[in-house]
């Protein structure tokens, strides 16, 4: 391994041999995980003891502070740690690396370049049809969810709030207002609801926006014109409450 070979990523030394596999300096790979502790002179050192008896486990050759192991022993290594760098990691993986390698073919980093898709080792070339793989699953269940509508007991509370929603608009089920406008009440909440979703007819809203449109139906309030007669409707009942108690 020659010394102009290495290669650093987010203060990780690195070199990748012919075959595409990629060498992590323990060391950095130690730190990065979180294998660490603070010793008495208040400085991080690195629990050297636990990953030893790690890499033992795995069954990975013996190696020195400041050897390079095998991205595989990486992986393995990595699934030791549970913290929050190590969360940090995954999702650097995930967010990043994984993603442009989809999209184009390669790995592309500002320092060094390209890594073609088959410059890469058995296991990661694995590990990220794996995860195409679960992201493709999760688009199918996506599409699953937005085409699912709202079920029978759904529908039911629908109704019952937008039952809730035209007599609170209206001043209760017993007004004048209620008896002479609900009809146009409960026309103006289904057509709020076919026009924000899109639908035509509210049985059609998707399951997966079922609480939204609770929220919606609750928060609804009518247009100034339906409220204005709304309120007509109401004080001239009230004007003639008050006339015939004049009398």
């Amino acid at each position: 391994m020659a010394e102009q070979s290495i290669l650093t990523f987010d203060g990780v030394h690195c070199y990748l041999k012919a075959d595409g596999t990629a060498y992590l300096k323990l060391e950095d790979v130690a730190r990065g995980l979180g294998f660490t502790t603070v010793a008495t002179s208040g400085n991080e050192v690195i629990r050297w003891s636990r990953v030893r008896k790690y890499l033992q486990e795995l069954n990975a050759p013996a190696c020195g502070d400041t050897d390079y192991i095998p991205e595989q022993v990486f992986y393995m290594l990595a699934m030791k740690a549970n913290n929050e760098a190590a969360k940090e990691f995954q999702r650097k993986i995930a967010y990043e690396i994984i993603p442009e390698i989809r999209k184009t073919g390669h790995y592309s980093n500002k320092e060094n370049g390209i890594i073609p898709m088959e410059n890469l080792s058995i296991e990661m070339q694995a590990l990220l049809m794996h995860d195409k793989k679960l992201v493709e699953q999760d688009k199918r269940i996506a599409v699953l969810e937005d085409t699912t509508k709202i079920n029978t007991s759904q529908r039911r509370k629908i109704r019952g709030a937008i039952h809730s929603a035209v007599a609170s608009a209206c001043g209760g089920i017993k007004t004048i207002a209620y008896k002479e406008n609900s009809k146009r009440v409960y026309k103006a909440v289904y057509n709020f609801l076919y026009e924000h979703y899109d639908i035509s007819e509210y049985a059609d809203i998707p399951k997966v926006k079922y609480n939204e449109a609770l929220s919606l139906i609750e928060n609804w309030y009518p247009s100034y014109d339906l409220q204005l007669s709304i309120d007509l409707s109401n004080n001239c009942k009230q004007q003639e409450m008050d006339l015939d108690s004049n009398n």
